[in-house]
Order: C-alpha cells, then structure tokens, then sequence
C-alpha cells in the first residue's frame, strides 16, 4: 500500500502543481523498523518503489517533527500518512496535528481505541 501511493504522488505531483498550484513532495517514509528522512526536493530516490540506503531506525516523533519541519521550510502544509494497523502512529496523531501536520489514515484504530484518546485527537484537529 505505502509503495503504490507514493509511486501515485510522484506520478502526479507535476500535474497537481500546473493544474492547482499544489506542490506535493515527500519528505520522509518509513517502515515498521526503519525510516528515512528526505532533503527537499529529494523524493525522486523513490521513483520504482526504491527505497533509500540512508535509512535509520523508525522514531514516528522524529519523522513527523522533520516532516512538519520541512513544511514550515516550504510555506506549506505537513501532511503524515499512516498505512498501518497499529496503536503506535495512532497514540501520536494528538502532537502531530497540535504542531500544524494533517493526519490521513485508514488505520481504525484512533476511533476504535480508548474514547479519551479519541477526544484528545478531535480536539487537537479542531485546533490545528
């Protein structure tokens, strides 16, 4: 699932920036055990479904603090995509959207886990 939707973004990122004036880069992608975390500009070491050989161990603080870093860089919007089924990304959804990122997820787990969290996350969305 991770490696079709960034093959999509690569693929349609020109058309998005000449169609709507939306740029769309990745600046980080990560594994159960692995990340990496991408200069500006550097999401062509993507293309194919490659991935990176500067890979470090997955830290979902770390990656998101880059990503909403790289957004503020650029004038635009942190966006974390969550493709799994776990509680982990779920449990930091809170902090990710009170520092400024969105939150896309299919992952149930944030509405089907304990409702405190739940009404933490909701509360953090309406802010941000």
């Amino acid at each position: 699932v991770g490696k079709e939707l960034v093959a999509q973004v690569l693929a349609n990122a020109a058309k998005l920036e000449s169609e709507l004036g939306v740029k769309v880069e990745i600046a980080a992608v990560a594994r159960s055990k692995s990340m990496v975390l991408l200069p500006p500009g550097g999401d062509g070491c993507l293309a194919g479904g490659a991935w990176p050989g500067e890979e470090v161990s997955a830290d979902l603080q770390k990656l998101a603090d880059h990503v909403v870093g790289a957004a503020k860089a650029s004038g635009g919007r942190a966006l974390v995509v969550d493709n799994t089924a776990s509680d982990a990304p779920a449990e930091l959804y809170e902090s990710w959207l009170a520092a400024g990122a969105d939150v896309a997820t299919p992952n149930k787990r944030a509405g089907s886990g304990p409702y405190a969290r739940y009404e933490r996350i909701r509360a953090a969305a309406q802010k941000g």
